[in-house]
Order: structure tokens, then sequence, then C-alpha cells
């Protein structure tokens, strides 16, 4: 009986020894950014990652490698750079999409190379993520600097043809039977994005300050081949500048203050 008990004990032992352990791969996801469609998994799941068959995760791995590569280059310009509107979009999309998808892979990243395991191009996936994963952290400093300097590349390139504009409908002729305007007319004003702001009239005068000035006056340019005029009383402009509403002056749209720089590094996963 004793021996029967052993033989048995031996043969489960030796059958337990050869059943190969069966290690659950994780559901394949997929991200899509810029049109373009990326795999991955949450391969932190895995125990034993290296015993997964290595062309599957490099697979899942370099997928998101090409993904990465082409966003980063595309937003790659910075707060001083030129920005299309396609990149714009395409930086602003990554922030919905991408963030899980990076982290995973951060964490799959860190345990293989924790693990040891031999996968091609491991460094080169690490980077592209860490790269990636900052590019997201910057993503709303950075935008909020893109569109503000946008919008006020496109007030500076408007401001002219609308002064014009002004200046016609304000400055015309008085039609017939009319009395011309007593003192001087104001027909624009503008501030730019460091606060000086000028106020324009007829005559080619203005009114310009600058933060911490009062405003003071400036005569129009002297035209040699005309009679001296008059000379003006620069009170009626300064008057007629403090009188024009503060909601009709064009004011250009002012730039984020810059912010002290930081450490962005992102943490390691646990």
């Amino acid at each position: 009986m004793i021996v029967r008990r052993l033989v048995v004990a031996a043969l489960f032992v030796s059958s337990t020894a050869c059943v190969k352990r069966v290690v659950t791969v994780p559901p394949e996801a997929f991200v899509t950014l810029g049109g373009q469609r990326a795999s991955y998994r949450d391969w932190s799941r895995v125990g034993d990652l290296c015993a997964i068959d290595p062309k599957l995760v490099q697979q899942d791995f370099e997928s998101m490698s090409v993904l990465l590569a082409n966003f980063l280059g595309q937003t790659s310009a910075g707060p001083d750079g030129v920005w299309a509107e396609e990149h714009i979009a395409l930086l602003e999309e990554a922030q919905r999409t991408l963030p899980v998808a990076l982290d995973l892979q951060k964490r799959g990243v860190h345990q293989a190379s924790k693990a040891g395991c031999r996968f091609e191009g491991l460094i080169r996936t690490e980077e592209l993520t860490d790269q990636g994963r900052k590019r997201i952290a910057e993503a709303p400093e950075l935008l909020e600097v893109v569109k503000a300097k946008k919008a006020l590349a496109a007030w500076k390139d408007g401001l002219p043809a609308a002064q014009q504009a002004a200046k016609e409908k304000t400055c015309a002729p008085p039609a017939k039977g009319q009395k011309a305007p007593a003192g001087p007319v104001l027909f624009a004003a503008f501030e730019d994005e460091k606060g000086r702001a000028e106020w324009l009239f007829c005559d080619g005068a203005k009114v310009a300050a600058s933060p911490g000035n009062v405003p003071a006056y400036e005569a129009a340019p002297v035209d040699a081949a005309k009679k001296p005029k008059k000379a003006a009383d620069p009170k009626a402009y300064l008057d007629a500048q403090a009188k024009f509403p503060s909601a009709e002056v064009s004011r250009a749209p002012k730039l984020p203050v810059k912010k002290v720089a930081k450490k962005d590094d992102a943490p390691e996963p646990e």
C-alpha cells in the first residue's frame, strides 16, 4: 500500500512538472490620432512578460512608436514656432485620446525593462513614450500661447484695414448743408499687446499713451507744400481722447504671462 501511494505521488509530481504554465495575453485596444491607428495592451497585468511571444509585444510597441513619432514631429514647433491649424487640432485631439494608451505603454515598457525581456526597439519605444507624455503634459500651456500668438497676428494684420474703414466713414467731408464738426475729430483708437495706446484724428494728429504715463498729444506731420495752419490746441485733442468710449478701443489679444519653468518629468509607474 505504501509503495502504491509513493508511485501515485511520483506520477502526479511528474505530470504537473510537464504542464506548461499558460500566460494570459491582455485584450487588445486601439487609439486613433490624426487618422492613424495604433494598438496597445495593458502589459503590466502579465506577471511574466518575457513569457509572451516577443513578436506580439513588439507589434504593439512598434505600432505606438510609429504613431508617436508622427505626432511628435507634427507638434514640435514650440511656443515660438509656426503652427498650422491642423497641428493645433492634432495636439488638442492628443490630449483626449493618448493619455490612457501612453500610461499603459509606459507601464509595459517599465515592466519589460525590469524583467530583462529582450524585445527589439525597447529603448526607442521608451524614449518616444516619455516624449509623448511630456508633450501631453505641456499641451495646455503650449496651446494657450500658440493660440494667443495666432490671434495677435490676425489682429495686427487686420488693424490697418479696420482703421482705414473707420477713417473713411468718420472723416468724410460733411454733406451739403451740414456743418463741419467743431474741434478735432477722433475716428479710431487701438491698444497693442504691450499696453501702448493711440487715438487717431482725422487731421493726422494723435494722442498716445504708454503704461505708467499720461496721454500725450502728437501733432500731425507737417506738409511742406502746404501753408502752415493755425497752431492746434493740444487740450482739445486730449479732451476728445478722454471722452472716447473705452469699449470702442480696439485692443490686441494679450499673450499669457510666462510661467516659471518647472520639471515636468512623468513619474515612474508603480
